[in-house]
């Protein structure tokens, strides 16, 4: 995954946040995150950053029918 990169992942999530300046200290893929209460989650990409904000991103592919005018998914 294109995303494991510190700087790839840090680009995308630039464009994202809209925060140029934001720079990431640690990137997991497939990081498990359990909870007690509730279902736990895996997002494809955690993400830190140096001050501390934490970033779970899920990537989605769009399919050809979503994007199609009058499709069911829109």
């Amino acid at each position: 995954m294109v995303l494991k990169d510190i700087p790839a992942c840090q680009h995308v999530l630039r464009i994202l946040t809209g925060r140029q300046k934001l720079c990431l200290c640690q990137v997991k893929t497939q990081y498990s995150i359990s909870r007690a209460v509730s279902r736990g989650a895996r997002p494809d990409v955690f993400a830190e950053d140096l001050e501390g904000n934490l970033y779970a991103v899920e990537i989605q592919r769009m399919t050809a029918r979503a994007i199609c005018p009058g499709g069911s998914d829109i």
